[in-house]
């Protein structure tokens, strides 16, 4: 008799077995975001109601002169400060905070949907080190992403990045990710600007770990922040300086 290897369980199998509690970690970035960070935070909360994982929201603040980090504490978010400025240097907080055993890390802008997170989780539970978003898949409404950065600063950022790295993903700037801790360990990510979505990518094809890619929906309709950068920085554009100690930022280094 011919054995069969055994059928890979499909994902609503998953969700009727048991999944062991591994604690989540939700990391928002907020620089004056008034009108949308308690949404997130609000959808982030009732995924991890839903989902049954034991979990965090963490908000960090860069600086937010709107009353940004009052409303996340009142929408229930751990809410922290991070006095120098830049994308990067903001995660370094956040992740630093982190005690979860898996990571999810998204703009707390409303661009991407908190609510729905099982696509990040499942290739984690499945053995990925790293999953990460992708808005073309996803679907990318009218007017959220500027043209130029749809059809060639993305595109042009992932091939290289892809040739690069080694690790073949084709969003390559998708700002929703998630990993393990373990993994966030291995890549020792140093950089404090925008540039730190790319170093993920080098550090984790440098690491060999393994990298998935789900469709995730780019969903906020684009406004000056957008266009500008959530840190008032063209988005791409080098912003923040690595953290104090820690060495030069590899992606600095590879394209200075």
């Amino acid at each position: 008799m011919i054995k069969h290897p055994p059928r890979p369980a499909r994902r609503e199998e998953r969700q009727r077995t048991p999944r062991p509690l591994y604690k989540v970690s939700i990391v928002m970035p907020c620089l004056n975001e008034a009108a949308t960070v308690g949404v997130c935070i609000r959808k982030a909360l009732s995924w991890l109601e839903r989902s049954g994982f034991p979990g965090e929201v963490i908000v960090v603040d860069n600086g937010s002169s709107d009353g940004s980090a009052e409303l996340a504490e009142r929408a229930g978010a751990k809410v922290v400060h991070e006095s120098r400025s830049g994308y990067g240097n903001a995660y370094h907080r956040g992740l630093a905070e982190a005690s979860g055993d898996f990571i999810i890390m998204g703009d707390s802008d409303d661009t991407y949907d908190f609510s729905e997170l099982d696509a990040l989780i499942d290739p984690l539970l499945d053995g990925h080190d790293l999953v990460m978003g992708n808005r073309y898949k996803g679907g990318i409404r009218p007017g959220a992403m500027t043209w130029s950065h749809r059809y060639i600063g993305t595109p042009v950022i992932s091939t290289l990045l892809r040739l690069s790295s080694g690790v073949q993903v084709g969003d390559s700037q998708c700002g929703m990710r998630a990993f393990t801790r373990k993994a966030l360990e291995k890549m020792q990510l140093r950089c404090g600007g925008m540039e730190f979505a790319s170093e993920m990518l080098m550090e984790a094809g440098r690491r060999g770990l393994r990298v998935a890619e789900v469709a995730v929906r780019r969903a906020q309709i684009l406004t000056m922040r957008t266009m500008v950068g959530q840190f008032g920085h063209p988005v791409g554009a080098e912003s923040g300086a690595p953290l104090e100690g820690r060495p030069e930022c590899p992606v600095d280094r590879a394209c200075g």
